[in-house]
């Protein structure tokens, strides 16, 4: 199995890997391993991750990857995935006897669910995301505090023309309409300014959060666990 990365690398566009012989260690070697199927690209690691070519391959035709001193070591299985339809109650205690009915000398490192393992991949973003919501509310504060002040400052500066307009007949609400209508220009410029910004960091946020969602087709779970 290939992903797409490896097909996009290797292959030309249009071109089907399906049947397709690959090898990893020299020329003689070219024509080891048959390319079955496709799958897509995964991140294992951290949502930035790019995408690498990869390829995957059953673990008893390791031999033709490494050398014979390295074939134990990779035939040793670190860890196992049980895909459920429903969570059972219990689960980390049922696999453990199990294990240890096959081999006492089996015992488990570590359990977790997939949804934990993708939480804490992205916990750094989470993290970022969290301060980013804090200083932008922070940011906001000190900008209606700054209109204010700023509105202040330009009624203070105005008092005599006020005094002139209201001497002429103008009516309380015009002068307060003349004063918010400086304000909210000043705000709608800022607007303008802000919410573009604000629309390509929600579509950067928006990424990482649908990286960090684990929601398959139909309800199913997936447990990790590390020997």
């Amino acid at each position: 199995m290939v992903n797409q990365a490896f097909v996009k690398k290797l292959f030309k566009p249009g071109e089907d890997p399906i049947g397709q012989h690959i090898g990893v260690i020299g020329m003689k070697n070219s024509g080891d391993f048959e390319i079955v199927g496709v799958v897509e690209n995964t991140r294992y690691q951290s949502a930035r991750d790019q995408s690498e070519a990869m390829f995957f391959a059953p673990m008893l035709q390791s031999a033709h990857i490494g050398p014979p001193e390295e074939l134990d070591a990779s035939l040793y299985a670190g860890q196992f995935v049980l895909h459920m339809k429903a969570m059972t109650p219990g689960l980390e205690e049922q696999v453990r006897k199990t294990l240890t009915s096959i081999d006492p000398n089996l015992s488990i490192d570590h359990y977790r669910t997939f949804e934990h393992q993708i939480e804490s991949n992205v916990s750094e973003e989470r993290m970022i995301a969290r301060l980013t919501l804090l200083f932008g509310l922070l940011a906001l504060l000190l900008a209606a505090v700054g209109l204010y002040g700023v509105t202040a400052y330009t009624v203070q500066r105005q008092t005599q023309e006020i005094g002139i307009r209201m001497a002429l007949g103008s009516s309380r609400g015009s002068i307060v309409g003349m004063v918010l209508c400086g304000a909210m220009l000043q705000t709608a410029v800022g607007m303008l300014i802000g919410i573009p910004m604000a629309m390509l960091c929600v579509r950067s946020i928006k990424s990482i959060h649908s990286l960090s969602r684990c929601s398959p087709v139909r309800p199913t779970w997936s447990c990790h666990f590390g020997l």
